[in-house]
């Protein structure tokens, strides 16, 4: 009975039970010798007789029963065997040995979902993370020109960004402001020559709104310099 030998893909004492090689091991050769683990990064099924058996893991490539490569980044395989790993669609990335294109995730300045479509961000929004979520409105302030913006850019000061978020423009009549942000000049004030800040109305000035205006001959500002008054006797 001692001549009786394990076949391939099977191990044991010669002459006894034979045990069959586990998944992610195989036996090329007859007789009571050990199952032989497959290379890094592969697996085989039960059974297998052959160091060809073993088969690249999703997300490495390589020969059958050679040597496993990592998938790099930006690139992703969902089969085992000797496939190529496979582009992310565009604007999009992976991280290193992804295994489903799902993996592949849209890049800063785009949105879309997951392995999907990636859309560049309108002007006046951004996106500065990897992933789908979606792209934002520009914070107050702050505009962004063009399309696929990882981050907005601060209005100058004296300018405030256009309604759609993507021009500076500057502030309006009667209005003054620093950090993109302009504000209504309060009454008896007005914008400075920069339009960064409101001042008093000048001598002889008075207003409202923002806008000061020189008072007619025989009247004068009262205290708040907010209208003109008849002038005092005297």
């Amino acid at each position: 009975i001692s001549d009786c030998k394990c076949d391939k893909g099977f191990t044991g004492p010669d002459g006894e039970i034979c045990t069959i090689c586990e998944s992610g091991k195989y036996k090329d050769i007859i007789g009571d010798s050990d199952c032989i683990s497959c290379p890094a990064n592969s697996n085989s099924p039960s059974g297998s007789d052959s160091v060809e058996d073993c088969l690249c893991n999703m997300g490495f490539v390589g020969p059958d029963g050679g040597t496993c490569t990592i998938c790099e980044s930006g690139k992703y395989k969902d089969v085992i065997g000797d496939f190529d790993c496979t582009d992310c669609p565009t604007n999009s990335t992976s991280l290193a040995g992804s295994e489903a294109r799902t993996d592949c995730k849209c890049d800063k300045g785009f949105s879309g979902s997951d392995g999907g479509q990636c859309t560049a961000c309108r002007a006046g929004t951004y996106k500065n993370i990897i992933g789908s979520d979606s792209c934002l409105s520009c914070e107050a302030g702050k505009i962004a020109i063009g399309t696929g913006n990882t981050s907005c850019n601060q209005c100058p000061n004296g300018e405030q960004p256009n309604q759609q978020k993507t021009d500076c423009e500057v502030c309006p009549e009667g209005t003054a402001g620093i950090n993109g942000q302009c504000n209504q000049c309060p009454d008896g004030e007005q914008p400075n020559q920069e339009k960064t800040q409101c001042e008093v109305c000048p001598y002889r000035y008075a207003g409202i709104n923002g806008r000061c205006n020189q008072c007619p001959d025989g009247e004068e500002p009262n205290r708040e310099k907010t209208s003109c008054v008849s002038c005092s006797s005297g």
